[in-house]
């Protein structure tokens, strides 16, 4: 993989980071092509720059929907930065009124 402190913040876990021997190992090895891989389509930046390129890359794979996943260290910060990406592509905060007719939608089904 091309960038050892990509690969270090995306499989870091919490209050267990990889050190620079544990990412060299997994980096050198067999791995490497496909870590490289799942990062051909990656973006990091501020939340207008990453509405961007996902709307590029929408177009690009003809896509009506995207998942994506958001790598930080806790949980709270995750949340953060799905709201910062929902704030910016314009999409509004589900609410807990669309938690329980979410429910309530899938139970009948």
């Amino acid at each position: 993989a091309s960038n050892p402190g990509r690969f270090k913040s995306l499989f870091s876990r919490g209050d267990a980071p990889l050190n620079d021997d544990e990412v060299s190992a997994v980096l050198q090895g067999s791995g490497a092509r496909t870590i490289d891989h799942m990062m051909t389509y990656s973006v990091a930046g501020t939340p207008q720059v990453c509405v961007e390129y996902l709307r590029r890359f929408a177009d690009l794979a003809h896509a009506d929907e995207l998942m994506v996943v958001h790598q930080t260290n806790s949980v709270a910060t995750r949340i953060r930065s799905v709201e910062l990406l929902a704030e910016a592509a314009g999409l509004d905060a589900p609410t807990a009124a669309d938690d329980a007719t979410a429910t309530a939608t899938a139970t009948q089904d």
